[in-house]
C-alpha cells in the first residue's frame, strides 16, 4: 500500500525504496555472513565437505538476491531491467516487487537444495 501511495508522493516513495533496500542488504548480509561462518567451521575441521556445500549452497542464493536487489536500486540497471520485462523505471512498486520475487525465488532455490522426504497426512495432522 505503502508503494502504490509512492507512485505520486515522494514521502512514501522514498519509504518504500528504503524499505526494499534494507531487505535487500539484510538478505546479503544474512547470506554472506552466514556463508562465511560455515566457510570457517569448514576450515577448522568440524564440518564434512557435503555438509558445507550443502549449507553453501542455501545461503549463496539469498546473498545473490540481496546483491541483485541492490543493484536493482541504480536507475540505469532499471532501464536495462525495463528493456527485458514490463516494468517502469523509477517505480516503487515495480522496485519492491522485483526486490520480494529475488527474495521469493531465493527461498525456492534454497528449499530445493536441502530437499527433505515428503510429508505424510499423519504429520500434516499432528502440527495442528
Amino acid at each position: 500500500m505503502l508503494a502504490n501511495f509512492g507512485e505520486r508522493h515522494a514521502t512514501p516513495r522514498i519509504l518504500t525504496l528504503i524499505a526494499g533496500g534494507i531487505l535487500s542488504g539484510l538478505s546479503l548480509l544474512v547470506g554472506l555472513v552466514g556463508s562465511l561462518l560455515q566457510l570457517l567451521a569448514y576450515a577448522a575441521g568440524s564440518e564434512s565437505a557435503g555438509k558445507f556445500w550443502q549449507n553453501e549452497q542455501t545461503l549463496l542464493p539469498f546473498a545473490a538476491a540481496g546483491l541483485l536487489g541492490l543493484l536493482f536500486l541504480w536507475a540505469a540497471v532499471q532501464r536495462a531491467v525495463a528493456r527485458l520485462l514490463p516494468i517502469r523505471p523509477g517505480s516503487p512498486v515495480n522496485y519492491l516487487t522485483v526486490v520480494l520475487g529475488l527474495l521469493l525465488v531465493a527461498n525456492q532455490l534454497s528449499t530445493q537444495v536441502t530437499a527433505q522426504p515428503p510429508l505424510t497426512y499423519s504429520e500434516l495432522l499432528a502440527q495442528d
